[in-house]
């Protein structure tokens, strides 16, 4: 019986066996690039969030921050940021009404949804809104939401509002338009002016027409003017 050698019985047997080895070795090769780029992708899903959400505290804590977005102007001294709210503290927003009066918003905190940024939540908050032609107004709130599209502000808590005209009101809950300076509240509310008090359970108040309008269990207490006082600058209307 002949015995075979496989290499010399077969002469293409070392060239399939050359190829097959070669195959192997790209395999693995590319098996070990696979492996690693497995590994780099997860370091990096892992590092990159991680990095900018750390670049963006780092910003954030030590920088105020001022921009201004089509009619407003905003500024914060720092921005704190957890997983679903940004919160702004000494956040200030200025903007402009229709009739060009200017008005200001200012609290301690401000904190916005991260999914619904257009509305701001204010802590210890002041709107004043200054007319060349109808004077001041000024209004402070332990609390409010200030919606940045509609330009409309709820306030609710010890709420205090003055005017140039020298009516001071007291109330715990409105609801202020900026662009038409408009305040409604349908809460009681008890109102000191120059000529006397006035309690009601509803109040309005356009600013626009220095008018305020009085609804629903109106009680009105009129005292003497002091000589010398400056005349009221608004008309009062009760219903």
């Amino acid at each position: 019986m002949m015995a075979i050698d496989a290499e010399q019985g077969f002469p293409g047997a070392q060239a399939r066996t050359g190829a097959a080895g070669a195959y192997r070795d790209a395999r693995d090769a590319a098996f070990a690039r696979a492996a690693r780029h497995t590994r780099l992708v997860r370091i990096l899903r892992l590092a990159c969030p991680a990095a900018a959400a750390l670049i963006l505290l780092l910003y954030f804590a030590t920088s105020s921050i001022h921009v201004s977005i089509g009619e407003f102007d905003a500024s914060v001294r720092r921005i704190e940021v957890n997983s679903d709210r940004l919160r702004m503290v000494d956040p200030r927003l200025e903007g402009m009404s229709k009739d060009k009066t200017p008005y200001t918003v200012t609290a301690e905190f401000a904190e916005q949804e991260i999914r619904n940024p257009s509305v701001v939540h204010l802590t210890a908050l002041r709107a004043d809104m200054d007319s060349a032609t109808q004077g001041w107004t000024r209004i402070t709130a332990p609390k409010g939401v200030f919606d940045t599209v509609r330009e409309t502000l709820v306030l609710t808590g010890d709420i205090r509002i003055a005017t140039a005209s020298g009516m001071r009101s007291r109330l715990t809950h409105a609801d202020i338009d900026m662009k038409t300076q408009r305040i409604v509240s349908n809460e009681p509310v008890a109102v000191a002016a120059l000529n006397g008090t006035i309690d009601a359970r509803r109040m309005e108040i356009l600013m626009k027409e220095k008018r305020v309008i009085f609804r629903k269990d109106v009680k009105v207490h009129i005292f003497k003017r002091p000589a010398g006082a400056a005349q009221a600058g608004s008309r009062t209307q009760t219903q």
